[in-house]
């Protein structure tokens, strides 16, 4: 493994791939993805290049992580289904929000563009956990786990 800064910003890469990630300049996009000026080739595709009608996942969600072991292939839906919540969640968990009527947390989890009702629940955490049984049947590998 070999480390590298693209505008202070530390990336790791594989050996085999480090001078051949030296040898062009890059830019972070804004969204923190290093690519080369602005023809959307980013640093992950050293590695893993792209394949049709797939994206590239980071396994443990950090894109400045770009190894081939940190990388995988996935459709669209396995890519969302691996992102952690948004800073507007209010629980702090993924698949967990506050229920106003019945004053509980209501878990649920997305599949095909739908909210599936997994129940509710008097701790955010309980809810959390119940997301995280869900997710992992239904998503597999591709889980992001509240509790891993």
């Amino acid at each position: 493994m070999r480390e590298f800064a693209i505008d202070g910003v530390i990336f790791q890469v594989d050996d085999d791939v480090y001078d051949i990630a030296m040898s062009l300049r890059w830019h972070l996009n804004d969204y923190g993805y290093p690519q080369v000026n602005h023809t959307g080739f980013r640093l992950y595709s050293i590695a893993l290049p792209p394949k049709q009608g797939y994206e590239v996942d980071h396994i443990d969600r950090n894109i400045r992580n770009c190894q081939r072991s940190n990388l995988r292939y996935a459709t669209r839906a396995q890519n969302a289904q691996n992102q952690a919540p948004t800073s507007a969640n209010s629980s702090g968990y993924k698949g967990v929000g506050w229920h106003t009527y019945r004053q509980k947390w209501r878990a649920y989890i997305k599949k095909d563009g739908k909210a599936i009702h997994l129940g509710m629940f008097p701790t955010a955490e309980l809810a959390a956990k119940a997301y995280d049984h869900a997710a992992k049947q239904m998503f597999g590998e591709f889980a992001y786990l509240n509790f891993p």
